[in-house]
């Protein structure tokens, strides 16, 4: 992203400007699907660190974590709701911790990865850790 922003100000001094504004403008939410723990684990960290230390990215929030269930798949392919036939599942409360964490608009100001507390690395994974 850095060179490419480099690039763009050789071409057109202004537009690097209008790109920069804009980039930092957003404010990106990522959510993690299907996350199954373990080795996943350390491509999340992989991923963080390259958004971090290679793209320059400050802009951007983690909302959630949503775990693997297959039970997704069987209420998606028989066309029903999953929250309610699933209440108890744990995907379901990933589902009201994100809808939480979204309706509550509560933003980070570094953006932190953190793993659920099921048995994983429980300290926030910030820049230089």
């Amino acid at each position: 992203m850095k060179t490419l922003l480099q690039e763009l100000r050789q071409w057109n001094v202004y537009a690097d400007y209008v790109v920069r504004g804009i980039i930092l403008d957003l404010k990106i939410k990522l959510l993690i699907n299907k996350f199954r723990g373990g080795e996943e684990r350390v491509y999340l960290q992989r991923f963080h660190n390259l958004l971090l230390k290679h793209l320059y990215l400050r802009n951007f929030e983690y909302v959630g974590v949503i775990h693997f269930s297959n039970n997704v798949q069987s209420t998606v392919q028989n066309l029903r709701p999953f929250l309610l036939s699933h209440p108890k599942d744990s995907v379901s409360a990933d589902i009201g911790r994100v809808a939480a964490k979204l309706i509550r608009n509560q933003e980070d100001l570094e953006p932190r990865l953190e793993f659920p507390k099921i048995g994983w690395r429980t300290r926030p994974i910030t820049p230089g850790s």
